[in-house]
């Protein structure tokens, strides 16, 4: 008990000290960290069949959960890519999974200067006037509507020619150019050209025919 009376201040103030000159662990090194914001790049400039590494596989299947689940962040500390595998991803998901039409394409993502070595991941998505849960419950029902529709037995020139009449015939274009996601191409029928290819390829994949 006197120990701590007399040396317990000393001690103090030596912690205190070797606190400051100790290095400081990754996660509190924030002056080392950025981030940036990009924009999925566009269908044209994408390739289709991209092989991603190891890394880039896992970080694929993260993203993937991350929008399925409409998070606000996913991580990959434990996995770290480049920002152009980072960007190929995203934009590989982006053209590729239809689903996730209330993903803007805009995303954050964080690196490491001294690397350049990307571990953090945050989508920015559509805002609707309803819960994410609730709008995905809208799309899922219209979209069920159309494909009830398309029978079984046809030939898949069948079903690409059914849907394809039936979104030129029920969907109009929106000449002020405002709606992009298939939400309000869905509720609101009508859309721009991205919105009406996006929907063809969902509904194509649906039915077994190869988008």
């Amino acid at each position: 008990m006197k120990f701590i009376k007399k040396y317990g201040s000393i001690l103090v103030a030596l912690s205190l000290f070797l606190g400051l000159c100790l290095p400081l662990s990754a996660e509190s090194r924030t002056e080392q960290v950025t981030r940036k914001t990009c924009l999925a790049a566009a269908e044209a400039s994408l390739p289709y069949s991209l092989a991603f590494s190891e890394n880039g596989q896992t970080v694929y299947n993260r993203i993937v959960t991350c929008l399925t689940k409409g998070e606000e962040s996913a991580s990959f500390e434990d996995c770290m890519i480049s920002a152009d595998e980072l960007h190929q991803i995203v934009t590989q998901i982006s053209h590729t999974h239809q689903e996730f039409f209330y993903f803007s394409g805009v995303y954050t993502y964080y690196y490491f200067e001294e690397n350049g070595q990307t571990f953090g991941f945050e989508p920015q998505y559509y805002t609707y006037d309803q819960p994410l849960a609730e709008v995905k419950k809208i799309f899922n029902r219209e979209t069920s509507h159309i494909l009830s529709q398309v029978g079984s037995s046809w030939s898949e020139v069948e079903k690409a020619l059914f849907l394809h009449d039936y979104l030129a015939a029920n969907y109009a274009y929106d000449s002020n150019s405002e709606i992009f996601d298939l939400y309000n191409f869905l509720t609101k029928e009508k859309g721009v050209c991205q919105a009406y290819t996006d929907l063809y390829q969902y509904l194509l994949n649906k039915v077994g025919v190869e988008a």
